[in-house]
């Protein structure tokens, strides 16, 4: 503990008086006044942190492995400076994996394209990481895609001769395979873990492209299968341990093509044909009762797995973390985990859409999972916020009024997203809105009006950009009184300098924006949320243009859609759906 100790305290000031006793057993701290008794390196270090946030007891913590897998592939990728230091709190929360999710974003030997133009890691940056993450016992592994989810690889023309559709590679291809190994080989020299995940979900028209043209039709499942043992074997040559998401399991063989079952009968046929030398992930980020995930959970166990858990920390397509959805999703996750002996966790970070959220405010979930999961007192989460991550705990959750809870499980709500990239000529987004939930965008309204009140004045600091936050509350709330107005076709001079003020308050977004992305990431991939920012506000100027012009409006003549259909990426197609 003397050499931990002397590192940390380049990152966390740590009392002097105070004594470490290693005592046996497993996932145990005890924590007195002066004494901290400990099993292991993460106890130690989870019993520091809550040690300095001034709680005192007994803490246990189920999971052998408690983790975070971070996506660094979806626009944003953390420096590894930054990541640093959230090992530093994260360790001191009680986590001890760290899954880096890596679709094309490494530096394949061989392979000049993979994550070209998009901050790609080294292979040194990747050691440096793993090295640090050692000090503090984070096992640092790879979770990279083999099969689906490569559309960024794709894209380019030289990899045709490996692309079954834009973004699954070609199975049953030997070159997919001569790919894959350098993919492997590079990540096995990466990390000191012998785990890594695979990846192979959502992998849907698998074998309808390209393969279908090369090797005639097939069952979907017969060729999943094969792939998969050739990407187990190859890394069994660099003696890793995979594991996969355990979707694509479920989707081929529910007549349906669930993923979500809660019944399923699992034939002794059914079970042989699933290797047995690979762990399953199962991802559920949705659900709010304990009964969904103890039928799944069944159901792994039917086919020979005890499966590694995975939740979700509510980033994706969110500006900000998505709190609500976060506190009614991990503790059902939590509690049927240990209820069914599992023993590893982890928790994803999603950056779908562009990685737009600031991704410091997601810390906040983080240390809230952290106390679900090692049954410790959410009264002590304020200080550890500061301790550790430098921010502001309460402030952050209120922020979190960027998204309005709704009670659907699957839809997550109302986010801000779904507002903020709605076109202000078009409005698609705020239409099915109010179709879906009426009343919710002056909910929205209220929630950001009483929101910006708390963050008014809010120091800037570490875990998350209260400024940020602040910022995107006054632009909700000036749009969505830009849409209300527009809506009653008050095309006036009100209206025009009500877009005017829009726009501006779009500009302070996009000066935000970009100081908390620079605070976090490489610069790479920054400037595609940059150009849908700007666009935005040229087309809040539009609006003002227009009715200086005294022109036309044809698109408020726009019929709403006759059915109320998924809101989200209105920036890439403003499209109202075909009904048949």
């Amino acid at each position: 503990m003397k050499d931990l100790l002397f590192f940390l305290q380049e990152w966390i000031a740590i009392p002097e008086d105070i004594v470490f006793r290693e005592i046996p057993g497993s996932g145990l701290c005890n924590i007195t006044d002066h004494c901290i008794e400990y099993t292991g390196k993460r106890e130690a270090l989870r019993g520091l942190g809550l040690y300095l946030a001034g709680e005192r007891g007994t803490f246990r913590c189920s999971f052998k492995t408690l983790g975070v897998m971070y996506d660094c592939s979806r626009n944003g990728v953390p420096e590894i400076s930054w990541l640093k230091r959230q090992f530093v709190g994260l360790a001191l929360l009680g986590y001890n994996l760290f899954q880096m999710y890596m679709e094309d974003t490494y530096q394949c030997p061989g392979e000049p394209l993979f994550g070209y133009g998009r901050g790609a890691y080294s292979l040194e940056e990747l050691q440096e990481l793993d090295d640090f993450g050692s000090k503090l016992g984070i096992e640092v592994c790879s979770a990279i895609q083999t099969l689906g989810h490569m559309e960024n690889l794709l894209k380019f023309g030289s990899y045709s001769a490996v692309s079954d559709t834009p973004r699954i590679l070609l199975a049953d291809e030997e070159k997919t395979y001569e790919l894959i190994e350098k993919m492997i080989s590079f990540q096995s020299q990466a990390f000191r873990s012998r785990r890594i995940n695979l990846g192979l979900d959502e992998a849907v028209g698998l074998g309808q492209g390209k393969h279908l043209e090369k090797f005639g039709p097939e069952n979907p499942f017969d060729i999943f299968l094969r792939h998969l043992k050739r990407v187990i074997a190859i890394c069994q040559k660099y003696e890793l341990q995979p594991m996969i998401w355990s979707d694509m399991f479920f989707r081929i063989f529910d007549k349906d093509h669930n993923y979500y079952v809660s019944e399923m009968e699992v034939t002794e046929e059914m079970r042989k044909k699933v290797p047995q030398d690979v762990q399953l992930i199962f991802w559920d980020y949705y659900h709010w009762e304990e009964k969904y995930y103890l039928d799944m959970i069944r159901i792994h166990n039917d086919f020979g797995f005890k499966p590694i858990m995975a939740s979700m920390i509510w980033t994706p397509a969110r500006l900000w973390y998505d709190h609500g959805q976060t506190k009614l999703t991990v503790p059902p996750c939590i509690n049927a985990s240990e209820q069914t002996g599992l023993d590893e966790l982890i928790f994803t970070l999603w950056g779908d859409d562009g990685a737009y959220c600031d991704f410091d405010s997601a810390m906040a979930g983080l240390t809230f999972s952290a106390a679900e999961a090692w049954k410790s007192s959410k009264d002590t989460l304020q200080k550890q916020y500061q301790l550790f991550f430098g921010g502001d705990y309460e402030k952050v959750i209120a922020a979190s009024a960027l998204t309005v809870d709704q009670p659907e499980q699957f839809t997550a709500g109302l986010a801000a997203a779904d507002i903020i990239w709605d076109d202000p000529l078009l409005w698609i987004g705020c239409r099915n809105a109010e179709q879906r939930y009426p009343g919710v965008l002056n909910k929205m309204k209220e929630q950001c009006r009483n929101a910006e009140i708390q963050l008014t004045g809010a120091e800037t600091k570490g875990g998350g950009d209260l400024d940020h936050a602040k910022n995107l509350c006054n632009l909700m709330i000036l749009k969505i009184n830009l849409y209300q107005r527009m809506k009653q076709k008050l095309l006036d001079s009100g209206t025009a300098l009500m877009a005017e003020e829009a726009a501006l308050a779009a500009d302070r977004v996009i000066s935000s924006f970009r100081r908390q992305w620079m605070r976090r990431n490489k610069p790479f991939g920054m400037h595609v949320v940059q150009i849908r920012l700007a666009g935005l506000a040229d087309r809040f100027r539009e609006v003002s243009r227009r009715i200086q012009e005294n022109s036309a409006f044809p698109e408020l003549d726009l019929p709403d859609s006759p059915v109320a259909f998924g809101t989200g990426n209105w920036h890439l197609a403003n499209l109202v759906p075909k009904v048949n």
